[in-house]
């Protein structure tokens, strides 16, 4: 006995749920994409880490 032929409701859910998997991007590429971003923007990239570096600082500072 064969299987039931799939529906246009199954097919559809079928190639929506493959395309999704295909449009998610691995961790590696986002990562690249993030350094990339930061290379291109230097200025910002040393406004990010000098406040990420002096956020300890100002917590601990008396009000």
């Amino acid at each position: 006995m064969r299987p039931h032929p799939e529906t246009l409701r199954e097919y559809r859910r079928r190639r929506a749920y493959c395309a999704a998997l295909e449009a998610v991007e691995p961790i590696e590429t986002v990562f690249d994409r993030i350094v990339n971003w930061l290379a291109e923007h230097p200025r910002l990239t040393a406004v990010m880490v000098c406040a990420f570096a002096l956020s300890p600082l100002l917590l601990e500072a008396p009000r």
